[in-house]
């Protein structure tokens, strides 16, 4: 479960961050291979996409650098729009 969005400056960033490596660190220790997510927490919960997408990436991106055990981790989005946020944000990362 990811955190309600509150403004930002309550340990949200962190707070999603922690809920992807938990989700991750699971699945590793399960010996599991493969991983889906949807975008956490920014339907209900009001996290913004933008900034989320780049939480979840980039902890992702982190943790299976990491940990090769995980040969394949997948985004399950919304639509087109969030797919476009999510490819966006990807790209931006790799260049960095």
């Amino acid at each position: 479960v990811g955190p309600i969005y509150r403004g930002g400056d309550k340990n949200e960033a962190e707070m999603l961050a922690g809920a992807y490596q938990e989700s991750l660190k699971l699945v590793s220790e399960k010996g599991l291979t493969s991983v889906a997510f949807p975008s956490l927490s920014t339907g209900a919960y009001g996290y913004p996409i933008k900034e989320a997408a780049r939480i979840a990436l980039k902890t992702v991106i982190d943790y299976a650098t990491d940990s090769p055990s995980i040969k394949l981790i997948r985004f399950n989005l919304f639509g087109l729009k969030d797919y476009g946020i999510y490819e966006e944000t990807f790209e931006e990362l790799e260049k960095s």
